[in-house]
């Protein structure tokens, strides 16, 4: 077996610490380390050196550091069971908390605690040969998970650059929410978190309601029972991180397959089997079985629905006693179905790890105990959905300024509120679109072959002003854009383009890029000649290009064409009068 590189985990704020409790108990079991960190005699010979820094008496410390602004949550470790378990320096809190606030979390409380945090990190990593990189877990929608963890993410792209960085993200859910501000929370820290993570994914607590209500038939389910559930699927992640497998992933591998483009990196988590703990010995689950379970949204640990997009990654992985050809079997058998799909850029589609260490279940807990479990971990554009649901309870509450002044009055720049919204007297229709995507989905994508403009016929500033309720023109200038029917079903190739397009992914239209084109403006004066009026040659190119589900330009070799026409009208039905855009064709 190849030496272990460590992976250091870090707990934020009230959910990420209570998470802690459950993630450490478990792999206390899974490693046969007892509370007080010695090993039991059966595990003496156990490489656990990935998350615990053991010596040769058989004593262990957790690779960890869990925070937060005020001590309560953090105290329940230090008396509870655990208590011997962790070092203490281990264990940092403030004296007062943020108070659901991300302003307070970042700006203000959080610059107290940023340097002891990364001291005692420091003093982590020199415990570590070969440190592989962090696991954070955080809620964005609390004021420290989201404010102290993005400011620790920002520190860490600064002092561990090449170390890998991932996150485990509570999201705000759909209907459960037990903090107003969490829209203007989560918002904020994701545009943060953005440029500093490299792989996050997404959980939600109204997802882990549902399956520890309608599968374990927990009718009233804790945090408790939410966190242990989330402790099984993180267990499965990072089972081959810590024991050996025939086909074991790293936390590279995970970035490299999960994440075709640096923003595109929110997979989704699900988990197999979900069974209630009174039918394990009546009940146990085949390849097949689990593998199908984990393509089911009712698995799903976050709210969405997987069918309604498509897949750009997969990676299934499996832990137990499981063979390499009955996994095969089961992806053939599912593929022929076609009851998943792939966007047509990503062929392969499926990473899978199988693991020998099967699941093992907490005394007491709502999770039959299993012989084999799986969980998959999948890029699907699906995701827009949480995305849209949080964007728009940000802007009912921005456009009434709602709760605003409490964010100014933790140091939180008003440039903060702008970057996250940058039109704020715009429709609701316009933040599922310009917000998403300047903000959270301003993908990083490949550029296609270099366009020019291609309706250059010129309209009057009446026409003009009739396109105003195009949120997307809204980006340029107030003058000199215009929609025009000239060319309308023409298709154009990339030998007529001379600048390049900028591509965003519009995740309130599912399987659709925009592309914005800059063109020249008309210069002058008005023209006395045509009534006074004056008139404007296209500025700007707004064109919405149906892929199929590809977040990604097609490619010169493809030879794919788009027809164009009535898009506005579908979108935004106040902008029809513009009339429909040119068609356009990108291909050799």
């Amino acid at each position: 077996m190849a030496p272990t590189r460590e992976i250091i985990q870090l707990h934020v704020g009230q959910a990420g610490v209570q998470m802690a409790s459950a993630c450490w108990e478990l792999y206390c079991l899974e490693h046969g380390i007892y509370p007080d960190g010695l090993f039991c005699d059966c595990s003496i010979n156990e490489d656990c050196s990935a998350f615990f820094s053991c010596d040769r008496s058989g004593q262990c410390v957790p690779r960890v550091l869990l925070v937060d602004l005020e001590p309560s949550v953090v105290d329940e470790i230090r008396i509870g069971t655990y208590r011997d378990l962790f070092h203490p320096n281990s264990l940092l809190t403030g004296c007062e908390d943020a108070a659901s606030n991300f302003g307070r979390g970042h700006y203000r409380l959080g610059q107290t605690m940023i340097e002891p945090a990364m001291d005692r990190l420091r003093k982590l990593c020199e415990h570590c040969s070969s440190l592989q990189g962090f696991m954070m877990f955080h809620s964005v929608g609390g004021g420290t998970g989201a404010g102290l963890g993005t400011l620790l993410l920002e520190r860490l792209g600064e002092d561990f650059g090449k170390a890998s960085r991932m996150e485990f993200d509570i999201f705000p859910s759909p209907k459960i929410s037990p903090v107003i501000v969490e829209p203007y929370n989560a918002i904020l820290a994701s545009h943060v978190a953005m440029e500093h993570s490299d792989c996050t994914f997404v959980l939600d607590n109204e997802a882990l309601y549902d399956v520890c209500d309608r599968s374990l038939s927990v009718r009233e389910p804790t945090y408790t029972n939410l966190n242990r559930l989330v402790a099984q699927a993180v267990s499965c992640v990072t089972a081959s991180l810590r024991f050996s497998g025939a086909i074991n992933v790293d936390l590279l591998e995970f970035q490299t397959n999960l994440v075709p483009f640096p923003r595109i990196h929110y997979p989704l988590v699900t988990y197999a089997p979900l069974a209630p703990g009174s039918t394990a010995r009546h009940e146990q689950p085949t390849t097949a079985q689990v593998t199908y379970e984990c393509f089911e949204p009712g698995n799903q640990l976050v709210k969405c629905d997987p069918r309604a997009g498509r897949y750009m990654s997969c990676c299934l992985l499996y832990r137990g006693n499981i063979a390499p050809i009955e996994i095969n079997r089961a992806l053939l058998e599912m593929r022929s179905n076609r009851s998943i799909q792939f966007v047509d850029w990503c062929p392969t589609g499926f990473k899978i790890g199988i693991n020998f260490q099967p699941p093992i279940a907490v005394p007491g807990a709502d999770l039959a105990r299993s012989d084999l479990a799986c969980c998959m971990l999948a890029n699907n554009t699906a995701i827009r959905t949480a995305w849209t649901r949080v964007a728009d309870k940000f802007q009912r509450m921005y456009d009434r300024k709602a709760f605003f002044y409490h964010y100014l009055s933790e140091a939180l720049p008003r440039r903060s509120f702008c970057e996250t919204q940058p039109n704020p007297s715009s429709s609701s229709a316009m933040v599922r679109c310009v917000l998403l995507f300047t903000v959270l989905i301003g993908m990083a994508l490949p550029l296609m072959p270099s366009v020019r403009a291609i309706c250059t016929a010129s309209v009057s500033v009446d026409r003009v002003a009739a396109c105003a309720f195009n949120p997307l023109l809204l980006l340029v200038e107030r003058s000199g854009w215009v929609l025009s029917r000239q060319n309308c079903g023409e298709t154009i190739g990339p030998e007529s383009f001379t600048v390049p397009p900028v591509l965003y992914y519009d995740y309130t239209e599912p399987d659709h890029l925009y592309t914005v084109v800059f063109v020249a403006t008309e210069s002058g004066h008005p023209d006395p000649f045509d009534g006074g009026e004056r008139r404007f040659y296209l500025q700007w190119l707004v064109v919405n290009i149906p892929v199929y589900g590809a977040i990604y330009p097609p490619t010169p070799s493809a030879r794919e064409y788009f027809n164009l026409d009535g898009w506005i009208s579908t979108i935004y039905p106040e902008a029809a009068v513009c009339g429909p855009v040119a068609s356009i064709g990108f291909g050799v």
